[in-house]
């Protein structure tokens, strides 16, 4: 291995050795090197040319461990969908627990979602164009609805009502 060796040439000869391919979605996973206790951040040399205690002659033990617990996947693509409105969502907001999410659509109606199992808790009509915002009340207990139709609507998130 040659001494100017980067930390990305590392994993890409690590990957290799571990026969591990790069897949499309660049789903790899990143590792982190050691020469004794010291990390090579830039490469090989700069770790070299920093120790006293290494020489030309010897046999360097390189060690690796995984940067982190988790392959890390680019935010590329959906992990969930949310399916029942039948047209455009055009905002949406959390609740101030996290609990639920409120979506506002072009389908004139309002839906609040479970999101712990991922269906909407209620469906609310009564706008007669497009919904527009949606937002909760600081403490959860109201929910306001803006539509095209130039109404604001009050909705109570644990009735629906």
């Amino acid at each position: 291995m040659p001494a100017n060796a980067s930390k990305q040439d590392l994993n890409v000869m690590l990957a290799a050795f571990l026969e591990e391919t790069k897949k499309e979605t660049d789903d790899f996973q990143v590792y982190q090197f050691y020469l004794e206790d010291r990390e090579v951040k830039e490469s090989v040399q700069t770790v070299l040319d920093k120790a006293t205690d290494f020489n030309a002659e010897m046999v360097l033990p390189l060690t690796f461990r995984p940067e982190s617990m988790f392959r890390i996947r680019p935010v590329t693509r959906a992990s969930s969908t949310l399916q029942g409105h039948t047209n455009a969502v055009l905002n949406t907001c959390f609740s101030p627990d996290g609990r639920l999410l409120a979506s506002a659509s072009g389908d004139r109606t309002v839906r609040l979602w479970d999101l712990n199992i991922e269906c909407p808790s209620y469906t609310m009509t009564g706008h007669t164009g497009w919904v527009m915002y949606v937002a909760f009340s600081p403490d959860g207990s109201i929910l306001a609805s803006a539509g095209a139709d130039n109404n604001v609507l009050l909705w109570d998130p644990e009735t629906g009502e």
